[in-house]
């Protein structure tokens, strides 16, 4: 299990590292008296409320990452360790341990003997090659090429130590690790802080610091010697049994390097206290008591050095200055225990934290009050549904934030503008998370670890998202020396603009240029004598014969058509016009510039592996569309047909439209709708005489019937849900379960006639055709629906997307009938922003737990629902403004048609994403 790791910056670390001298018999005394400072339950403060505290959260997650029983009472109980095999124990014959075997003697000779005169008396030593020793070296080496990454591990044989990998670049573009040596630690390490400060000498060194499990000591190791069994600096701990002066009390949780004042470490722990020590003196200058549970985490900020932001299980966040340290500095609540706290590297104001609920919130110290803030924060994301134990900036690329989390995924976020938006998610098979960091030198190189305890290294320019929403930044340039300006002077650059003559030349050829274009169209205008067009001329006769004839016989005496010998311009035309069976057609309803229309797009997949996607013809409709639904129903005869629903704004009627005819003007059926316009002639006003069984206001949802293929449903903003028969045209069933208007209507996969109907009265209601006077079965959704979609995978499953920007799940199965269930959705995700709809979803008809959703924030997201226990694998920015409308196509079904306020239709080949492709590529048909 990986706790916490640091990456060493290139160029840092010794080449080839120091060999550790043995220790002297005082410090190996120190070492066992350190590893005897594991306080006992009478140390504990048994007095804290809450149920679970750090450590015993900790112990628990190891418990389980080892397969082996934990009993946790509370801070003070240990982990049970499961007894050892009596067989192996009496293997070992430990009762006999200390008695003396008469077969080997102390003093023996021969391969026994161990005393030798020589080395080379020596047999062990007769075949030693120092080859071998080059070699090793040769390997130990560490180019300043190479990245170094320290893990704080614990294994599955509770041993504890610090993994020393490098990490080189390769030319595949999969980085190489292994490991270069170990470090022992006496007990769990919770937390680490690389830093160069010179604790033995010149200009600057390479340590870590280590915070330990259940110690009060922060460890700090050289890590340009090998084989060190001893840290070199002990902060804090105890000294003869009795704690040394300004020691931690409990666990250290959280340690932090300023980087501008060098000798600096600023440390958390369980004992609620957040201490500043001095590593050049091994002291504690400060120690603040703000707090009033467990302190998880502290950073420095990276513009102002002094000022120290801590974040704990009271869910606080508490900034002081180091100058002011008595203080009470500024306060935030935070509504849930902290996990992580970064400060923003690209802007003095703004840091972020991570929170036990999964969320990230991110904040700005300008608004800061001396007591708990009520101010919200800058912005609030659901970043995964565990806890987010680590989060980490980017600090090459600004707004981009990395999250990790309990629930296995790593998450890329962009926080432009306080409107986080997922561009990125991963899961990097390390189990649960504790720790990720982006590398200090390739600044997209992350690094993770968690319970499994495999350090991975994740590309993450490697995810096509990120590497298109990421566009370098160009390097300013410098302003020329007075030399090289003299050097330009001096060979004419600067002639032509001092002088101006040639721009002046320019100027005039372009002023002759656009003054000879206008003479040329007056001389055009002037031989069309306009003025004139609408006199006869004398010279033409109606009825003349030759060249100016308007009927001949036949086309071979037309002389317009004596060159036509051929039909290739036709041949052209029909190519362009036809449709082949390996085309896929998507029909987009448009508003543009007062005018509606459907618009059929032809998309065709070319050898050279580039889509083409074109508009093979366009229907003017009258009304404003707002739904549509394609259906096969054959109303004009044969087996099949190719038609389309469309429901309107402002209008009631439902038009069917014969998608195989060009250059329609009427739909070829109509479903309710205005029947005629009577005049009352008392009033003399008009009055409107419905269809009957028509809808009275918009038609605001449609969903076609697959198994009964003449059967469609529909919603409206007049609070109804109607089933037609199309092909009759007629209305078969009414129902009024909703009081508000009817967004969206959907047909069960597996039961054809049941059906679900989601409102603006913030419920969903599941209805069975047979049965329409049955009162259902509804849920209560807590905001206004805006579309719904049954798994197409699992009979009892669907899923709704709302107005508050979240997607919840339920299972049929758990519904209580006649009343609104009180049930929970079996998920519920933050999908998109809060104050923005999630407008439209889709599910993958071949990729079971996968959903598509699309918001009017502007994005589309892919998510794994898989277990019920949703991730974000992939997000996108199509530019298609507002997203009104996404759906996966049926034939190719990794390719996802979008539709939003822009107007332009956009076709994403998810398989493009790279986590996508790796998660479902098996399943392309």
């Amino acid at each position: 299990m990986i706790t916490a790791f640091s990456w060493v910056p290139k160029g840092v670390a010794k080449a080839i590292p120091d060999r550790a001298e043995l220790p002297s018999k005082e410090e190996i005394e120190k070492l066992k008296e350190t590893c005897d400072q594991v306080y006992s339950e009478d140390e504990e403060d048994n007095t804290e409320d809450e149920k679970e505290n750090g450590e015993v959260a900790h112990a628990k997650t190891v418990a389980e990452a080892f397969g082996k029983s934990s009993s946790i009472k509370n801070a003070s109980s240990s982990i049970e360790v499961d007894d050892l095999n009596d067989d192996f124990m009496k293997e070992l014959d430990m009762d006999n341990y200390d008695e003396e075997d008469d077969r080997i003697e102390i003093f023996s000779s021969g391969n026994g003997g161990l005393y030798y005169a020589s080395n080379e008396m020596d047999p062990h030593l007769m075949n030693h090659d120092d080859s071998d020793d080059s070699d090793e070296d040769e390997d130990q080496t560490i180019l300043t090429t190479k990245s170094m990454i320290v893990c704080a591990k614990t294994d599955d044989n509770d041993a504890s130590y610090l993994d020393v990998c490098v990490c080189e670049e390769t030319s595949n573009g999969y980085p190489n690790i292994y490991s270069r040596g170990r470090f022992e630690l006496p007990t769990a390490p919770l937390c680490t802080a690389w830093f160069d400060c010179p604790l033995k000498g010149g200009e600057k060194g390479n340590f870590l610091a280590v915070g330990l499990y259940k110690k009060p000591m922060i460890e700090i190791w050289d890590l340009d010697v090998k084989d060190e069994v001893l840290p070199c600096v002990q902060l804090g701990g105890k000294e003869k049994g009795n704690y040394k002066e300004g020691s931690h009390t409990r666990s250290v949780l959280g340690l932090a390097w300023n980087k501008e004042i060098r000798n600096t470490l600023a440390s958390s722990s369980a004992d609620k206290k957040v201490k500043v020590w001095d590593m050049g003196t091994e002291k504690c200058m400060i120690t603040m008591e703000h707090h009033t549970k467990k302190v998880q985490a502290v950073a420095w900020n990276h513009y102002a050095p002094e000022v120290l932001l801590s974040g704990s299980f009271d869910q606080t966040v508490v900034l002081k200055d180091g100058r002011k340290p008595s203080h009470s500095g500024f306060k935030w609540s935070v509504m849930s225990k902290v996990e992580s706290l970064a400060w923003d590297p690209h802007s003095e104001h703004s840091f972020v934290v991570s929170l036990k609920n999964g969320t990230v919130k991110g904040f700005d110290v300008r608004q800061a009050s001396n007591s708990a803030s009520d101010l919200k924060p800058s912005f609030t994301l659901q970043a995964h549904h565990k806890p987010a134990t680590c989060i980490s900036y980017n600090i090459s690329a600004p707004n981009l934030l990395a999250t990790g989390s309990m629930d296995k995924t790593v998450k890329l976020w962009d926080l432009s503008d306080n409107k986080p938006s997922c561009i990125a998610s991963h899961i990097p098979n390390a189990g649960s998370l504790f720790s990720i960091d982006f590398s200090p030198d390739n600044p997209f190189l992350l690094a993770i670890g968690g319970t499994r305890g495999d350090l991975k290294v994740w590309d993450t320019l490697s995810d096509t998202n990120v590497s298109r929403s990421l566009k370098p930044v160009p390097d300013a340039a410098e302003p020329p020396s007075k030399e090289e300006i003299k050097e330009l002077i001096e060979s004419g650059a600067f002639t032509a603009s001092v002088d101006g003559s040639d721009e002046d030349e320019e100027e005039m050829e372009e002023e002759e240029e656009e003054i000879s274009e206008v003479d040329d169209v007056a001389a055009g205008m002037k031989e069309l004598d306009m003025d004139n067009y609408d006199e006869e001329d004398d010279g033409i006769e109606l009825f003349s014969s030759g060249r100016g004839d308007l009927y001949y016989p036949s086309n071979e005496l037309d002389p317009y058509l004596k060159d036509a010998a051929d039909d290739d311009d036709d041949e052209e035309d029909i190519d362009d016009t036809t449709i082949k069976p390996t085309d896929s057609v998507i029909i987009c309803a448009r508003n543009e510039d007062e005018v509606s229309h459907l618009e059929v797009y032809v998309y065709e997949e070319s050898s050279d592996g580039s889509p083409n996607m074109y508009v093979h013809h366009h229907i003017i409709i009258p009304e404003f569309p707002l739904c549509t639904a394609w259906m096969d129903c054959p109303l004009k005869g044969g087996d099949k047909g190719n038609f389309v629903a469309v429901g309107s704004k402002e209008t009631p009627t439902i038009e069917i439209w014969d998608l195989d005819v060009r250059d329609e003007v009427l739909p070829c059926v109509q479903l309710g709708g205005v029947e005629e316009m009577g005049i009352i002639k008392k009033k003399k006003s008009k009055k409107q005489k419905y269809k009957e069984g028509s809808h009275t206001d918009s038609v605001l949802g449609l969903a076609w019937n697959k198994e009964f293929r003449n059967i469609l449903a529909s919603g409206s903003a007049d609070k109804k849900v109607k089933i037609w028969d199309v092909a009759t045209g007629t209305c078969k069933i009414t129902m009024e379960h909703h009081t508000k208007e009817v967004q969206a209507v959907a047909w069960n996969h597996y039961a054809p006639e049941v059906l679900l109907s989601g409102s603006f009265d913030q419920t969903v209601v599941l209805k069975d055709g047979r049965q329409p006077s049955h009162s259902g079965f509804k849920w209560s959704v807590m905001s206004d629906v805006e579309s719904l979609a049954w798994d197409p995978h699992c009979e009892h499953a669907f899923v709704v997307s709302l107005e508050d920007g979240t997607v919840k799940g339920f299972d049929i199965r758990a519904a209580q009938s006649g009343s609104d269930s009180d049930l929970k959705p079996s998920f519920t995700i933050q999908a998109h922003d809060q104050d923005k709809g999630v407008s439209s979803i889709s599910y993958n008809l071949s990729a079971p737990n996968l959903l598509a959703t699309g918001s009017m924030d502007k994005t589309v997201k892919l998510w794994d629902l898989s277990n019920n226990e949703p991730s974000c694998i992939a997000s996108h920015k199509p530019k298609a403004g507002a997203v009104f409308s996404i759906s996966f196509s049926v034939d190719n079904p990794f390719l996802l048609a979008i539709g939003g306020s822009k107007g332009e239709l956009h076709v994403w080949d998810t398989l493009l994403d790279a986590n996508v492709s790796r998660k479902y590529g098996s399943k392309q048909s």
